[in-house]
């Protein structure tokens, strides 16, 4: 039987109201015991990957706009934003007033107390240099809609989305799709047998390059324009239906 290789989005298209359908629990594990391959791929670093994702069994995980990568037990990738730069730019949002949020490997930190988020609060950038610098940052969060010239400008530097809600952005030259080959590559399964899940447009460059690109029904309608499929809602238990699909099975 050929092994197909899934790449699933969390935000919005694995998690509704954060949490995961038991049907996307269950398609998983079956998936993986016929031996197929299922990995994250997700904005999130890998600090900030919620509980109930890490409480499900996956073969690996893309992060962080692709700049952490990991196969099994295996890290393929670690790329993290210069302390230095974390600092002045940090300091930036603060001084203006905006929400920030520093996307870690292993810790995350904010400006603004939040009691439902397990974050170390900073007041400033030369507080992260002194105390934290090294806890590696993967992405920036900022929830704010920033005008087309100052997101250019970051594009300079980073790879930079802006959602309606929010910008994220983290170091230039990784995405979601550089994560997916080199993963393909460890594990030896052709692209026409990769299949993307997701629903916004930092998933754009991981469906393009899927042999097989799947729209959960609550996606951008522009997501749906690229995609092959498109599936059930992601609190219908899009994921699983996707997948049971896919490889002809039941649940």
């Amino acid at each position: 039987m050929d092994k197909y290789a899934f790449f699933l989005d969390i935000d919005g298209t694995l998690t509704s109201a954060g949490g995961i359908c038991e049907e996307n629990i269950l398609a998983i594990k079956k998936a993986r015991e016929l031996g197929h391959k299922i990995f994250i791929n997700s904005g999130r670093s890998m600090g900030y990957v919620p509980g109930c994702v890490r409480e499900v069994e996956f073969d690996g995980y893309v992060v962080g706009i692709g700049c952490y990568v990991t196969y099994g037990d295996e890290l393929l990738l670690s790329v993290a934003i210069p302390p230095e730069e974390v600092a002045e730019m940090f300091e930036k949002f603060t001084s203006e007033g905006k929400e920030v949020v520093l996307e870690g490997e292993t810790q995350s930190f904010r400006n603004k107390y939040n009691e439902n988020e397990d974050f170390i609060l900073l007041e400033n950038g030369k507080e992260y240099l002194e105390k934290y610098s090294d806890y590696r940052i993967t992405k920036f969060f900022v929830p704010f809609n920033f005008p087309e010239e100052e997101i250019n400008e970051l594009r300079k530097r980073y790879t930079a989305f802006q959602h309606p809600t929010y910008l994220e952005y983290a170091p230039k030259g990784y995405s979601k799709a550089t994560g997916m080959e080199m993963i393909l590559q460890k594990c030896n399964i052709p692209r026409e047998r990769c299949v993307a899940i997701g629903d916004s447009a930092n998933d754009i460059d991981m469906l393009n390059y899927a042999g097989i690109s799947v729209a959960v029904g609550n996606a951008q309608d522009e997501i749906k324009a690229i995609c092959t499929k498109i599936t059930a809602p992601a609190n219908e238990g899009g994921v699983g239906k996707a997948i049971c699909e896919i490889l002809g099975i039941s649940l």
